[in-house]
């Protein structure tokens, strides 16, 4: 994965790769009121360095703040707050066409679920 950020008013684009592993998109078990978990996320994205097993991403889903996009045939883009409120971006290359529709299935129905609080 590669990680894209802006740093402050600036606009100089930061790239960073991350390494080479498996992405799992994971749901969140939902517990307590779900009016005051509106922007709390219920879902995340994790990928782990291939080999090491060491994390290389743990990315909060907050539906009304991120965004998928697929830039290319093998690219997917998600925009995500990071920890400290501020929008980053990380580009994930696949292998294939079909791993990258899956992949923007999986994350925009994650943010639907979400969302609908199912």
């Amino acid at each position: 994965a590669d990680k894209d950020e802006k740093e402050g008013s600036a606009s100089k684009l930061v790239r960073k790769e991350a390494g080479v592993g498996n992405v799992r998109v994971l749901k969140l078990r939902s517990f307590g009121d779900k009016e005051k978990n509106e922007n709390k996320s219920l879902g995340r994205v994790v990928q782990r360095q291939r080999g090491s097993n060491s994390l290389i991403l743990n990315i909060r889903l907050i539906p009304k703040q991120c965004k998928v996009t697929r830039p290319g045939e093998k690219f997917v883009q998600l925009n995500a707050p990071s920890k400290d409120g501020t929008l980053e971006s990380f580009l994930f290359r696949v292998k294939t066409t079909e791993e990258s529709d899956s992949l923007v299935k999986h994350l925009e129905s994650m943010l639907e679920d979400v969302e609908s609080g199912a």
